[in-house]
């Protein structure tokens, strides 16, 4: 127990540092891009009295680490700053683009666990489909993802009529159009994860199925679907469990293109709209809540990966 919770501590202790270390580099190469953000906010056509009013109220006639040590006591403090596009503040524009996105990326990931494990071992155990397989899985990583979500607008949202992507609405508002609003942003997210996923667990699967425990197994007559799934599954989850957790990160981060097509409300969105107008606040906040989660999901890998894993010792 005592060996657990110093793993924990220190896993926690390591993520303090590289959030601290994020939001510096954060800090500094957002207020080193070039250009005004309050007259980019207020445009071009106002008095230089009111630009210099309006920095000042915003804080940012200050020195870089006056600003910054601001910012970060009011991150600490759950206040991300107000926005210069809109003058809301930071913290509201987050709590609606993240959950839109959060709920984006997990179903796209659930729906291609769903998918892929089971036609990796499909694949695993039936070799007659391997040419088919590799096939299919080229095809899902070769399309750009942009134009599958295109294709799935065109075929079915306006020939087949299947689902409404009109515009987005909360879920809150009216569950069955929000579930169809985000059926088509989560498929074009979940195919190339299904192709990765499918690869590694068929990969992994046949790695273990050549250690010699497993031909023991074999030869005291064991069949080999009771082998794979009991035995070669649970010792090849761990590489699942990788890409899974990677995919994860990924995803909250690189859903803007999709998000933009569908005009989903998220982070990506959010982030994309915000550059443009020199929004600094809230990009800084944008890209540090996506930060703290690709180190979250690392960190629950890590703890995942001794949980499955026996070997992995808690050092």
């Amino acid at each position: 127990m005592a060996r657990v919770l110093k793993f924990l501590v220190d896993r926690l202790v390591l993520m303090v540092f590289v959030l601290f270390g994020a939001s510096l580099l954060i800090f500094l190469l957002i207020h080193l891009v070039p250009g005004d953000p309050v007259r980019g906010a207020l445009g071009i056509m106002v008095s230089d009295e009111l630009i210099v009013e309006m920095r000042q109220r915003l804080g940012l006639d200050e020195p870089l680490h006056v600003q910054y040590l601001s910012w970060l006591g009011g991150v600490f403090r759950g206040d991300f700053g107000t926005s210069f596009q809109t003058l809301d503040p930071v913290a509201a524009r987050l709590g609606i683009a993240f959950p839109v996105s959060l709920e984006l990326v997990s179903l796209a990931v659930a729906l291609s666990l769903l998918v892929a494990i089971p036609l990796g071992i499909l694949v695993t155990i039936y070799r007659r489909f391997y040419f088919s397989f590799i096939f299919s899985s080229l095809v899902c990583l070769s399309m750009p993802q942009f134009w599958v979500a295109i294709l799935l607008i065109m075929w079915v949202a306006n020939a087949l009529n299947l689902v409404d992507v009109s515009g987005f609405v909360f879920l809150w508002e009216d569950p069955v159009r929000h579930l169809q609003g985000m059926l088509l942003p989560v498929l074009t997210l979940a195919l190339p994860m299904v192709a990765v996923t499918m690869r590694i667990t068929r990969t992994s699967m046949l790695e273990v199925l050549q250690k010699d425990y497993i031909r023991t197994m074999k030869s005291l007559g064991l069949g080999e679907r009771r082998v794979i799934f009991t035995h070669v599954l649970n010792n090849a989850i761990i590489p699942i469990v990788t890409i899974t957790g990677l995919q994860f990160g990924y995803l909250l981060g690189g859903a803007v293109i999709i998000e933009q097509i569908f005009g989903l409300p998220g982070l990506g969105k959010l982030i994309l709209q915000s550059a443009s107008a020199k929004d600094y606040p809230t990009i800084q906040a944008v890209t540090l809540v996506i930060t703290l989660w690709f180190v979250f999901i690392n960190f629950a890998t890590d703890v995942l990966y001794a949980y499955l894993d026996p070997r992995i010792k808690y050092d």
